[in-house]
């Protein structure tokens, strides 16, 4: 078996997907300031924070880190993806939370979408969507996001089953017995989450980056005390 690279690669379009309370944004704000320890090879040089309600955990993100690296705005401007704003790939990571997506239409922006389909393939532009459900939008903007996005975190299911088949189709193909791979991995995380942290609140990551292997893509535990498990998929 290939060896397991545990962590995704820089930059990404990663989408996480829950209700409201299920976790994304708790997950988003330990990642930030866990991330001198996850990724210490890739400073973070800027984080911008897109809201529509502006949140206790944005301005927690904005006083860990500084006005000068840390930027909370209503609204996704050109002059943002820039790289004079960005700053220097050379000089670390960017990163772009887009908080409640679908409220202000960004599941359906083309600056969004370019984002998420070039930018981020090209340089440590790490893109953040946080959205209620997958099926947040029918619009083909928001389809080639989904499609383009190398990460997924699912924290909760909502409205989601058919979808999943649609993806569990694309990642494992329509064989007898893999037919809800993906459904199957998202149970046990959340199992696996209570048992060994107690917790209700739990996530499975899908890591469909091309560089991961067909059998590693199914897992759990990015962050520091999380029960770091692989959820294989045999006969691929």
């Amino acid at each position: 078996m290939r060896e397991i690279e545990w962590l995704p690669k820089l930059g990404m379009t990663a989408i996480l997907s829950g209700a409201s309370g299920s976790g994304k944004s708790v997950f988003l704000c330990k990642l930030l300031m866990q991330w001198p320890e996850i990724f210490p090879d890739v400073p973070i040089r800027r984080i911008l924070i897109i809201y529509h309600t502006k949140q206790k955990i944005h301005e927690r993100i904005r006083e860990f880190f500084g006005d000068e690296k840390c930027v909370l705005s209503q609204y996704l401007l050109p002059i943002h993806l820039e790289d004079e704003f960005l700053g220097p790939k050379t000089e670390g990571a960017a990163i772009l939370w887009l908080d409640d997506a679908t409220v202000d239409g960004y599941c359906d922006s083309k600056l969004v979408n370019s984002i998420a389909c070039a930018k981020c393939h090209h340089n440590y532009l790490c893109c953040f969507i946080l959205v209620q459900s997958l099926t947040c939008s029918s619009s083909n903007v928001w389809r080639t996001i989904r499609r383009n996005a190398n990460q997924l975190f699912l924290f909760s299911l909502n409205r989601e089953l058919h979808i999943l088949r649609v993806l569990n189709s694309q990642m494992f193909g329509g064989a007898s017995g893999r037919e809800n791979l993906i459904l199957s991995a998202y149970q046990m995380a959340k199992a696996d989450f209570e048992k060994y942290l107690g917790s209700k609140f739990s996530y499975l990551w899908i890591n469909s980056d091309v560089n991961t292997a067909f059998n590693q893509q199914l897992r759990t535990g990015l962050l520091k005390g999380e029960p770091r498990i692989l959820y294989e998929v045999s006969g691929l």
